[in-house]
């Protein structure tokens, strides 16, 4: 079965079977607190964009350079969600 029948038929299975995924903001915040505090613990230093409008929420850099582009999902329900691949958004643009 091609891979975008076999998500259309899941997404029939689910339908009335379950309650649909809400956003709430209480269960935002505490992704996002949950995701800077996983990357603080790692020695990263994380800063917050989500108001930035960028495409991610958290900019993480690591002490040696490296920097992590996150996007943080937090939803209220129970059910399947969609999560973007590896690439899926880019990052910010790159200057020529």
């Amino acid at each position: 079965m091609p891979y975008h029948a076999a998500g259309m038929l899941k997404r029939e299975l689910l339908k009335g079977s379950e309650p649909p995924m809400r956003r709430s903001d209480a269960v935002e915040a505490a992704a996002m607190a949950r995701a800077t505090a996983y990357e603080q613990a790692r020695g990263w230093e994380v800063e917050d964009v989500s108001t930035q409008a960028c495409g991610y929420d958290l900019l993480s850099r690591s002490p040696d350079g490296e920097v992590r582009y996150i996007e943080v999902k937090g939803r209220a329900g129970v059910g399947a969600s969609a999560i973007p691949l590896p690439g899926a958004r880019p990052g910010p643009p790159v200057a020529p």
